[in-house]
C-alpha cells in the first residue's frame, strides 16, 4: 500500500502488487526509500507554488496543450504530461529512467476523458 501525501489539499492511496519475475526491482528499491526522497524534496514558498497551480488550472480540461514548465526537480523515473491532443489523448514520458530498460522514447497514452 502507498501513500501520496500530495500538497497537502489532496492524497491519494494506491495498492500495488509486483509480480514474480519482474524485470528489474532497481526502481521499486529506488521508490521504496522514502526517507530519502521525502529528505530531498525541493522547497518552494506558498507564492511559487500558487502560480504552479495557476497555470495547471489555466489548462485543466483544455486539449491541444502541450504543458511547459522546468522537470528537473521530478524524481527518476517519473512520469510526467508531455501533451493532452485535440481527442484529449493524455501523452506521458519518463523522467531519467531509474533503469536500463526504462524507456524515454516510448511514449505513453491514456485515453481518458478530461471533461470536467
Amino acid at each position: 500500500m502507498l501513500f501520496s501525501y500530495g500538497s497537502g489539499c489532496a492524497a491519494s492511496l494506491f495498492f500495488v502488487r509486483v509480480r514474480d519475475g519482474y524485470k528489474s526491482t532497481e526502481c521499486v528499491k529506488m521508490a521504496s526509500d522514502f526517507w530519502t526522497r521525502l529528505n530531498s524534496r525541493t522547497k518552494i514558498s506558498p507564492a511559487e507554488f500558487d502560480s504552479w497551480m495557476s497555470h495547471r488550472e489555466a489548462n485543466f480540461g483544455k486539449k491541444g496543450v502541450e504543458p511547459t514548465g522546468e522537470i528537473n526537480h521530478l524524481f527518476p523515473g517519473t512520469f510526467y504530461l508531455t501533451k493532452v491532443d485535440s481527442s484529449f489523448r493524455r501523452f506521458y514520458t519518463i523522467h531519467k529512467p531509474c533503469y536500463k530498460g526504462q524507456s524515454l522514447s516510448k511514449k505513453f497514452n491514456w485515453s481518458g476523458s478530461l471533461k470536467p
